[in-house]
């Protein structure tokens, strides 16, 4: 039986050292969605009809701004997953919804690299909304509104298209590298070539146990 991911670039393309191929990241998507879809959402985020488990604001990528997840019939968002940083940056508040709902509002506004790159990220695959709690959930002001959507984070990032994890570095600050054009290069620890795509598994896995992502007391 043929391996779908022996197609995908999976495993058997060899990755530059400093710059993420997004071409490949799209075929992995690709791969994932044709072969595993109904092993990966629990509920798909194309058909779902509900909004229950899904989250109030989301970051429209391109008109870098938020916006109403029902009023706007969104089906199909990315999450990230990440680390805070103790640095000041910018948080939703009652106080700034109204701006951040307007066009371009988010584009000048101070917010952790993890954020930032994740929605540039976002764009360059091609995809039209982000979800970061930081901006997505009402964090000063509406107490019920937080309390209403941190108890249903998990739902939120099961109904997600697929979720982008920043696990280099400490925290939020050091953001994501190897996004050409946007950040830094990347610095592979070690090559991205393995037998199959479950060794290939097993030793990210690994790596990821290593971090501060995976150290908290919860990680989606």
């Amino acid at each position: 039986m043929d391996d779908p991911l022996q197609y995908s670039g999976y495993v058997y393309n060899k990755l530059d050292d400093q710059w993420i191929d997004l071409g490949v990241v799209q075929n992995w998507i690709k791969s994932c969605e044709t072969h595993y879809a109904d092993h990966c959402w629990t509920s798909s985020p194309i058909s779902t009809t509900t909004f229950s488990g899904r989250p109030l604001w989301i970051i429209d990528v391109h008109n870098s701004c938020l916006v109403n997840v029902e009023a706007k019939n969104v089906r199909r968002y990315i999450t990230l997953s990440y680390v805070w940083s103790h640095s000041p940056a910018t948080s939703l508040t009652t106080n700034n919804l109204k701006k951040f709902r307007e066009d371009q509002a988010l584009t000048n506004e101070s917010m952790p690299l993890a954020v930032s790159h994740a929605i540039s990220l976002t764009k360059l695959l091609g995809e039209m909304y982000l979800w970061a709690d930081r901006l997505c959930i009402c964090q000063e002001g509406d107490e019920k509104a937080k309390f209403d959507q941190l108890k249903i984070m998990a739902e939120i990032y099961a109904n997600s298209y697929f979720t982008i994890v920043a696990t280099q570095g400490n925290n939020a600050d050091n953001g994501l590298r190897g996004i050409f054009d946007v950040t830094p290069p990347r610095q592979l620890v070690r090559p991205l070539r393995y037998r199959d795509h479950y060794e290939a598994i097993s030793i990210q896995a690994e790596t990821l146990m290593s971090t501060n992502w995976h150290c908290r007391g919860w990680t989606f």
